[in-house]
């Protein structure tokens, strides 16, 4: 499992390419498909880049990501991961603390099951 910690500002499509590119070298350099769980306090999306950061981050869990989760108490941050996850089709998964993004992302390992297929 990777833990990350995003502390980005993002206002533009260029500062998203630049974050996808930082997230994209560290997923690389692992060389195998990952489950992901990112602390989200420190990320802020602006409205104008929003959409086109999710897009972009639909392409690198696509290719990179087995399982994600995100966890934060920052409400902003919450909301603007939330919505750019919305707009992308991409579950947010989103939980208040990293003990319940493990637990997210065991449930996901586990694979669909009646109570949550």
């Amino acid at each position: 499992m990777l833990f990350t910690e995003d502390d980005y500002s993002i206002s533009s499509g260029q500062d998203v390419d630049e974050f996808i590119r930082l997230n994209q070298e560290k997923l690389e350099s692992l060389g195998r498909r990952v489950y992901m769980i990112s602390k989200i306090d420190g990320l802020h999306i602006g409205a104008q880049a929003s959409e086109y950061f999710g897009q972009r981050a639909r392409e690198v869990f696509q290719k990179y990501i087995l399982g994600f989760a995100r966890y934060g108490e920052n409400p902003v941050a919450r909301m603007t991961v939330r919505t750019s996850s919305k707009k992308a089709k991409l579950e947010s998964n989103i939980c208040k603390t990293r003990e319940e993004a493990i637990r997210v992302i065991e449930q996901i390992k586990k694979g669909p099951g009646p109570e949550n297929g």
